[in-house]
């Protein structure tokens, strides 16, 4: 299996170059992919914290469908903005903390599950399977007796949400 790093920051690139086959710099909002990568597919594309940074999330997810084999899966993730907790801040009129790293204008998209699987199954998507980090409030403790009203309640109760997405088999160029 060959891995390959991608990402903007040629710092970061410098940091993980020794974890992967190849790292290339790349600005996937003005970059396509598939000239990058010519015929080359992949069986998974991981895409972790970063389609909020983009403007136009979708053109991503496009190139991501054309990249995967007929049975690649997409796995990305997203920070909640529908949390409980964001959703309390937002009540009080306070922008969520803890949502952002340093500044709220680094997100330029806020996803909840059912937008994020809008733009998943509007950009050559199906969802197959979800995870996270999910946390109740103090009341529901300890967490471990509450496991299925976490998996319930997915939105509500996960902060950083990741999703297992298969290619649609009708993407042109894909295999």
């Amino acid at each position: 299996m060959e891995l390959v790093g991608v990402d903007i920051s040629s710092t970061a690139l410098r940091h993980a170059r020794n974890h992967y086959d190849d790292t290339i710099c790349v600005n996937v909002e003005s970059q396509e992919l598939s000239h990058i990568f010519k015929n080359r597919h992949f069986e998974y594309v991981v895409c972790l914290e970063t389609l909020e940074h983009l403007f136009e999330p979708a053109k991503l997810l496009q190139q991501f469908a054309v990249l995967l084999k007929p049975e690649g899966y997409l796995i990305a993730s997203f920070p909640n903005i529908a949390w409980w907790r964001y959703r309390l801040d937002l009540l009080q009129g306070k922008f969520p903390q803890g949502y952002v790293l340093s500044h709220p204008n680094e997100h330029i998209q806020n996803f909840t599950l059912g937008s994020f699987y809008e733009l998943l199954k509007g950009n050559g998507f199906e969802p197959v399977m979800l995870n996270g980090k999910f946390a109740l409030p103090w009341i529901f403790r300890p967490q471990r007796f509450f496991v299925q009203i976490l998996r319930r309640f997915p939105s509500l109760f996960g902060y950083q949400l990741v999703v297992l997405a298969k290619a649609s088999q009708n993407i042109e160029g894909n295999p």
